[in-house]
């Protein structure tokens, strides 16, 4: 998963929210703890066969970084449906860029 890091998340967030009964702010708490430790293990692995372009890197931390401290301060206060709605929509985006770069050579 930590190539795949978007990806897996949703698919993370959708496993975990059947287990939570659909309540999101328990559900993206621990796929956010799940992902870190996933995150940290391939990046050691990566590491470690001297696999990473540290420059682009510190480039998504930040990038990363910012989004974490904005997402978290948007999941406390949005109701849970439209955060529902919000992860369907961009699992849907996501999944057609991929089959339109995979299939079509578009992007």
């Amino acid at each position: 998963g930590g190539y795949f890091g978007v990806g897996v998340g949703v698919l993370v967030l959708g496993v975990l929210s059947v287990g939570t009964r659909g309540d999101y702010r328990p559900a993206n708490a621990l796929k956010n703890l799940v992902l870190a430790a996933n995150i940290l293990m391939s990046t050691v692995v990566y590491a470690a066969r001297d696999a990473i372009a540290w420059k682009p890197v510190l480039i998504m931390v930040i990038g990363g970084i910012c989004g974490a401290w904005i997402g978290t301060r948007i999941a406390r206060i949005a109701p849970r449906e439209i955060m529902r709605r919000a992860v369907i929509a961009m699992a849907a985006v996501l999944t057609m860029v991929y089959a339109a770069r995979y299939w079509l050579h578009w992007i």
